[in-house]
């Protein structure tokens, strides 16, 4: 099953549509080639909204929201979730997905080569996805992904700022959800185990105490 989130899920609906639609991306990349938190904001219309749900009830899900839930291998996370709310003809969606190891994502990639944290996303890129819509649909498209290494990025290809451990990519118009490459690279973390910091901090504090009561003794 191909998984690319949005990009196979309703984006093609949004680029066909004279709207607005904006996704926001958040990736905080983990030391050992996992992921903390992945966070999507979509901020569309209530009419493009309807039509999402139609389209995902005709493929077989409840709704968007679940079609965008199944975007995700729960089994690789531990936690997957998602909020929806509606205020006027604005509807904005929120997947959050923390501890989450993209293993079975054909589109995200975080691996680790030779002491080196590679960061890759083809999700909103699609090379030839471009010529298919006429530019004047989907001109008020926003799309803003930002990559948060565990240390300075050392390369950030296309990146538009670079700014110490973060990466962040802006793109507008009709190719903005297919022409957002995202590879990003930094120092792999010398100890590449999230999670263990208090739990590695109490065992020392502990083992100090322990040593300081012997000596007493």
């Amino acid at each position: 099953m191909r998984r690319r989130l949005l990009a196979g899920l309703a984006l093609g609906v949004m680029l066909m549509l004279s709207g607005c639609a904006t996704v926001s991306v958040h990736s905080d990349v983990a030391g050992d080639s996992s992921i903390s938190e992945y966070r999507i904001d979509v901020n569309t219309t209530t009419t493009v909204y309807s039509l999402l749900n139609d389209r995902a009830e005709s493929a077989g899900y409840e709704n968007f929201s679940s079609q965008l839930r199944a975007g995700i291998n729960e089994s690789n996370a531990e936690s997957v979730t998602v909020d929806s709310a509606i205020e006027g003809e604005q509807v904005q969606f929120t997947l959050v997905a923390t501890g989450y190891d993209p293993v079975s994502n054909e589109n995200l990639n975080v691996t680790t080569e030779d002491g080196t944290l590679v960061y890759s996303d083809t999700t909103f890129y699609n090379a030839s996805q471009s010529t298919d819509f006429d530019a004047g649909v989907g001109s008020d498209l926003e799309m803003r992904y930002t990559v948060e290494m565990p240390n300075d990025v050392d390369t950030a290809r296309g990146a538009d700022s670079v700014n110490g451990s973060e990466a962040t990519y802006s793109a507008s118009g009709p190719d903005a959800f297919s022409e957002t490459q995202v590879y990003v690279t930094s120092e792999a973390s010398a100890v590449p185990v999230p999670g263990f910091g208090v739990t590695v901090a109490v065992v020392a504090v502990l083992g100090a105490a322990l040593l300081l009561r012997r000596g007493r003794n």
